[in-house]
């Protein structure tokens, strides 16, 4: 299995703009590791949009379940939020 990493030309090294390549049962799979923040409209207020951890092109049941077990273990049990 490979991984190929493309940088955003001029961009010496890893940044937001690396893009990875991997292959996964035969199909290839872009990722990039960014930030992604939301604005609620007519406000200031802005939000991180948080990371997911299941895959979108090979999602299985047991995926969501184990995040959605990990963000309510997060939201009622972590010192900031309990």
């Amino acid at each position: 299995d490979e991984i190929h990493v493309y940088h955003r030309h001029g961009w010496p090294g890893y940044s937001i703009y690396t893009i990875f390549k991997i292959e996964y049962k035969g199909a290839a799979i872009y990722l990039r590791n960014v930030e992604s923040m939301v604005t609620l409209t007519g406000t200031s207020f802005k939000l991180r949009n948080p990371p997911h951890m299941v895959q979108l092109a090979f999602g299985e049941r047991r995926d969501a379940i184990y995040e959605t077990e990990a963000i309510l273990d997060h939201l009622l049990f972590h010192p900031n939020t309990a």
